[in-house]
């Protein structure tokens, strides 16, 4: 979302976790000019979630990450909602380059 994108360019966000692993350690992405290598990719359940880690992600509160969790899910898996056993696949990640 344009949101995420902003939030990652500015810094807020170090983190992503998706239903499945979209990269591996020592990947490198770019995004909107900028570019980004994976430092680690880790599974755990969605419900080990606590503020912080919210937070990495550029998100106020666990409130607005569990709904942007579930707003993102793949349909199939979306429709029985918020399940805190689901496993997630984080993805922390940090710029290497210097423009902010």
């Amino acid at each position: 979302t344009d949101d995420l994108v902003v939030r990652v360019l500015r810094g807020a966000s170090t983190a992503a976790r998706r239903f499945y692993q979209w990269l591996d350690v020592g990947d490198f992405f770019s995004l909107g000019g900028r570019h980004f290598k994976v430092t680690e990719v880790a599974r755990e359940r969605v419900g080990a979630l606590g503020l912080e880690d919210a937070r990495r992600e550029g998100a106020a509160s666990l409130d607005e990450w569990k709904r942007h969790w579930t707003d993102n899910l793949p349909r199939s898996v979306a429709q029985a909602g918020w399940n805190p056993d689901q496993i997630c696949v984080r993805h922390d990640f940090e710029a290497t380059d210097s423009s902010r």
